[in-house]
């Protein structure tokens, strides 16, 4: 085969080999999203039918807003963005209540609650709408999702507000909230040392959720890292290769799995939340821990 054979071999060949590439990313983001609408949907229940989160709805309307972003992953990939928002909203009412109880009590009404919920929506959603809507076209029937961009200028913008947005500020505020938590809570703990069997066991349980969701946190920045930061690599120069390579669909895939990692954490760090799984699903009767009975 002489040099003009083998070029017209790769070149038919390239085009087979981003379609398989294309082919098997779709098929496992597919089932990852089936796992997480699956898991996910699973929290949302035992949310909905525990009793004690049914008294106190704003106290878990954060994971219940996180939960359900999460499933929405599973379905559209945009919610991948807000989840990093609302996953900052669920760490900013930890923190207020954790560091400042008086105020998180006096303050932090339910209007205000429901002001967090939306933003960690709304911000996302139109921030990203904008710059579809500019660089995405369509034309001779192609789509051309986000391939236009109108100068250079713009498109750089987009690479750092994005990547700044979206990873760097998230990480840096969980990082400093979660630090912060802990050093208060272990702070205030050794303050009740002489009372520890009434403010040891509030502190412990404290503790608990906030390592938990230390756990989702750090999950978020470990699985999001690669995808961020070969996106980093490619807008500031340091990366010049075709930028849907392999290493693309596999960094994204590791992101995605961000979607389906939460509810086995819940399951792993938070007993109760056990229990009631295994208390919706039959498998055990309950005891202490309150499910609401389903009413005909």
């Amino acid at each position: 085969m002489d040099s003009t054979e083998a070029s017209a071999a790769t070149a038919h060949a390239a085009p087979s080999e981003d379609s398989h590439k294309v082919s098997a990313f779709t098929v496992i983001t597919l089932l990852i999203g089936l796992i997480g609408v699956c898991g996910n949907g699973v929290v949302l229940s035992v949310i909905y039918r525990s009793r004690k989160t049914k008294k106190s709805r704003l106290h878990n309307a954060f994971v219940v807003n996180q939960t359900a972003l999460d499933l929405g992953e599973g379905l559209l990939w945009i919610f991948l963005s807000a989840s990093a928002f609302s996953l900052m909203s669920l760490t900013f009412e930890r923190y207020i209540k954790i560091v400042f109880p008086i105020r998180h009590h006096n303050s932090f009404t339910d209007a205000k609650k429901a002001v967090l919920l939306a933003m960690s929506w709304l911000v996302p959603f139109f921030w990203l709408m904008f710059f579809i809507t500019v660089t995405t076209k369509t034309i001779d029937g192609e789509c051309l999702f986000q391939a236009l961009w109108p100068n250079v200028e713009l498109a750089s913008f987009y690479g750092w507000t994005y990547i700044i947005m979206f990873y760097f500020l998230p990480l840096a505020f969980f990082i400093f909230s979660y630090g912060h938590m802990l050093w208060t809570l272990k702070k205030r703990n050794s303050q009740v040392a002489e009372n520890q069997q009434s403010g040891g066991n509030v502190s412990k349980a404290q503790v608990n959720i906030i390592k938990t969701m230390v756990l989702v946190s750090a999950c978020f920045a470990i699985l999001w890292a690669p995808a961020q930061l070969y996106y980093f690599a490619y807008i500031i120069g340091l990366y010049n290769g075709e930028y849907l390579s392999s290493a693309y669909y596999i960094f994204n895939i590791i992101c995605f799995t961000n979607s389906v990692i939460n509810p086995f954490i819940y399951a792993v760090k938070i007993a109760e939340f056990r229990e009631m799984v295994l208390v919706m699903f039959g498998f055990k009767k309950s005891s202490t821990v309150a499910v609401a009975s389903s009413r005909s």
